[in-house]
């Protein structure tokens, strides 16, 4: 499976690099379809690469729903309390991706070769992932999260995208404060990466590909999304990105129904908050 944009012949050179250094193969020799996919079609590739990996337990099934874009509904009664999903611990995004040690790490390791910044000082957990992710949005065209990431919203509703007469309309508010300081934050941040990684190492970091709105993007997608969950680690509560669960509306209380992490299995898990029956 491949992304939905055509690559130059530098890019596929690039591509070449970082697959290799990633340890990965690239995808059947290159573009096979370059539509852009519906949200039905989303889905179902999504339903199916969630059931190549055979969850331990899943009760719910990905459905587009109006005035929502998408959502999880129940394939099947569930009762309160209940655990209706469990996604293991290799499908989880989060920093076991960037550890010593690891692909990502030896990269990371080919850019400070040409910095000028000690990169430990100024990546912290939430840069890391987002640098991760755009890499594997981009660059990895077999990536294993390609579903996952094809599914995610490309258009944020968050007050840092809000536009600036949306701003303006709330002037005075905390909201409209706070949606300018996240925004401000971001490219600040952004600004830093930039001049210290993508800059450092252009042919893995192609300009077009790692832009500010891409940072903005995959910002928000972590703020909104990311889950701090003890993995029992010795680390206390890491955050990390859980495919399925994270498009799970419903409460999360203090009782056996937030998420866990089970670390006989090796998985994240949820239980319900209430009744549901099928289709809710």
């Amino acid at each position: 499976m491949v992304s939905a944009f055509a690559f130059s012949r530098r890019t596929i050179t690039t591509i070449l690099i970082i697959t290799k250094i990633l340890g990965r193969g690239t995808a059947d020799g290159g573009q096979k379809n370059e539509t852009c996919p519906s949200d039905e079609e989303k889905i179902a590739r999504f339903d199916g690469w969630i059931k190549s990996h055979n969850l331990p337990v899943n009760k719910l099934q990905v459905r587009s729903i109006p005035g929502y874009r998408m959502g999880t509904v129940a394939q099947q009664p569930i009762r309160q309390g209940e655990l209706y999903i469990s996604v293991p611990e290799a499908l989880l995004i989060g920093p076991e991706r960037y550890q010593s040690g690891t692909p990502f790490d030896r990269l990371l390791g080919l850019v400070q070769q040409n910095s000028t910044a000690d990169l430990s000082r100024i990546l912290d957990s939430k840069s890391l992932l987002i640098i991760f992710i755009l890499l594997e949005k981009h660059m990895i065209p077999d990536s294993l999260w390609r579903p996952y990431f094809d599914l995610l919203p490309q258009n944020l509703t968050m007050p840092m995208f809000f536009t600036h007469q949306q701003l303006l309309a709330l002037q005075g508010s905390e909201v409209a404060d706070a949606g300018r300081e996240e925004r401000r934050r971001a490219r600040a941040t952004y600004q830093g990466v930039r001049e210290h990684v993508f800059r450092a190492r252009r042919d893995l970091f192609p300009r077009r590909r790692f832009t500010q709105a891409e940072w903005l993007w995959a910002s928000g997608l972590y703020d909104s999304r990311v889950i701090q969950l003890n993995r029992h680690t010795g680390r206390g509560n890491v955050p990390t990105f859980i495919p399925l669960i994270d498009m799970v509306n419903c409460r999360e209380s203090h009782d056996q129904t937030f998420i866990t992490f089970n670390p006989e299995t090796r998985t994240a898990e949820m239980r319900a908050d209430a009744d549901f029956a099928v289709g809710e």
